[in-house]
């Protein structure tokens, strides 16, 4: 499935398409579950089950986003519910939805110069 590009500012990653077993953001190829920050996207390879610790990297650099959009897969009755409460209470104020759904939110609010950062699991994956 294509994502609409939309151009974020100047060096912001930005998701060109995702599937169900990889990423293409900004040029590179990603078969894995990545962290995108303002600065640069960081390859991740989530525990199982998903837990707040799964986000330490997201943790050490809540200083550096506003919001974390938790692309979880497409199976939305899945996702743990409280995740986002518990990413909360350490910081890092979260939206958890499906991965297509993150990325396209992702890509608009970088474009519109918010401080915004997403956790993105592959479909397949999940």
């Amino acid at each position: 499935m294509e994502v609409k590009t939309v151009t974020p500012p100047a060096g912001r990653p930005t998701v060109q398409s995702y599937g169900p077993e990889s990423f293409v953001i900004s040029g590179n190829v990603y078969k894995t579950a990545v962290f995108i920050f303002a600065d640069g996207v960081v390859e991740w390879q989530p525990a199982t089950p998903i837990g707040v610790g799964t986000f330490a990297k997201a943790i050490e650099r809540r200083g550096d986003f506003d919001l974390l959009l938790i692309g979880y897969g497409d199976r939305h009755d899945d996702m743990p519910q409280d995740l986002a409460l518990r990413l909360r209470g350490e910081g890092v104020p979260s939206e958890l939805m499906g991965t297509g759904a993150a990325c396209r939110t992702y890509n608009l609010l970088a474009a519109a110069g918010r401080r915004v950062a997403a956790a993105l699991l592959p479909a397949g994956q999940i």
